[in-house]
């Protein structure tokens, strides 16, 4: 679609497309295909248990959508600039590794990466920099992830989320569009018109997520 969009007849030789047309990413798209890299990396590795689990990785797919989804089309004071956002949302993302394994006790990044409200405060996302007495890890067990559990589990979390931390990701993010209903448009028509056609159902889960 959009190759004809930007070459309707063919014609055209790239250097003159001017401007061409390009497709945005869809921030959903890309958290689940963060969720998909994530189960990858747990079958190459041939992880069982509780190492990068279902529920672990549900709760780093959830923090993910939590960074980009704090900043992504709000008005914020601190953020005057794409670039001060895209800067800002690597670094929160990267940081949601180092925060599940409990690199720094302290936790000390997690203040800096405490997730901006509309209103200018910010949420404690970060149960150890929330300071509250009842404040829960949502992870299995109620525990950090144990970076010596396994060779390579910390290191291999952290490469997939620097896939989908690089800034010209995150740039590709900076818009609050989806592909949602052109996806039901299509959805409807493969199953109405095509033989043996079935719309997939897909199922979003929340956005905030903690600890």
């Amino acid at each position: 679609m959009i190759s004809a969009i930007n070459d309707p007849n063919g014609d055209v030789p790239a250097e003159l497309r001017d401007p061409p047309v390009e497709k945005n990413s869809d921030p959903n798209h890309l958290q689940k295909l963060f969720y998909k890299a994530l189960e990858n990396l747990r079958v190459e590795k041939k992880w069982t248990g509780n190492i990068l689990s279902v529920n672990v990785i549900k709760y780093f797919n959830k923090l993910y959508r939590y960074v980009v989804k704090s900043t992504v089309g709000l008005d914020i004071p601190g953020f005057e600039a794409d670039e001060e956002k895209v800067e800002w949302i690597s670094g929160a993302l990267m940081n949601i590794v180092d925060h599940a394994f409990n690199i720094d006790p302290t936790h000390a990044a997690c203040r800096r990466y405490r997730c901006p409200l509309p209103d200018g405060s910010f949420h404690p996302w970060c149960g150890v920099q929330s300071q509250k007495p009842d404040w829960k890890i949502h992870l299995p067990g109620g525990k950090f992830l144990d970076r010596t559990a396994t060779p390579g589990y910390y290191e291999g979390v952290r490469e997939v989320m620097a896939r989908f931390a690089k800034k010209e990701v995150i740039y590709k993010q900076l818009h609050t569009s989806d592909t949602n209903t052109n996806e039901s448009i299509n959805g409807m028509v493969v199953k109405g018109y095509l033989p043996g056609g079935k719309a997939q159902q897909n199922g979003q889960s929340g956005v905030y997520g903690w600890a």
